[in-house]
């Protein structure tokens, strides 16, 4: 954790949200959800959005990935699986808030995740986790803190 340490935050209820992804493979049904959500958020929010997204390949050393997850507010690892994985634990001991994978199936086998702050998100509910975020912007400081801890 200390080898990421967290960045300043800043106002997202004042600023744009800066979204991060890194898909471990590209999905056309994870980027076409994300796309799909985006767009509606920039029709039915105040809030303005910047959404990026990069691939593994583009952040070839660990200090480009910690730019990158330094930059963004809120960072989308793969909304499909299981489990999270190493990009969202970096993300989160940022001080990130995470939306990923963090299903129930999982917590049986592995009973740590129920504790994990990473939001289970899939790309059926992706648009309301993003929703929900726009609605109140301040959470981002908020689920970033308990990332963190």
């Amino acid at each position: 954790i200390a080898l990421y340490p967290p960045h300043q935050i800043h106002e997202p209820e004042t600023n744009e949200v800066r979204i991060l992804h890194i898909p471990y493979s590209p999905r056309k049904e994870t980027e076409g959800a994300l796309h799909r959500a985006m767009d509606f958020l920039r029709i039915s929010s105040h809030l303005q959005y910047k959404l990026r997204i990069l691939s593994p390949s583009e952040l070839p050393t660990r200090e480009l990935l910690k730019e990158a997850l330094g930059e963004c507010d809120l960072f989308i690892e793969e909304p499909l699986g299981v489990s999270y994985g190493p990009l969202a634990v970096y993300a989160m001991a940022q001080g990130k808030t995470v939306l990923c994978s963090n299903a129930q199936a999982g917590w049986d086998k592995w009973p740590a995740l129920k504790l994990c702050p990473a939001l289970h998100t899939d790309t059926d509910n992706l648009y309301d986790r993003l929703t929900s975020i726009a609605k109140e912007p301040k959470c981002l400081r908020d689920l970033g803190s308990r990332s963190r801890q």
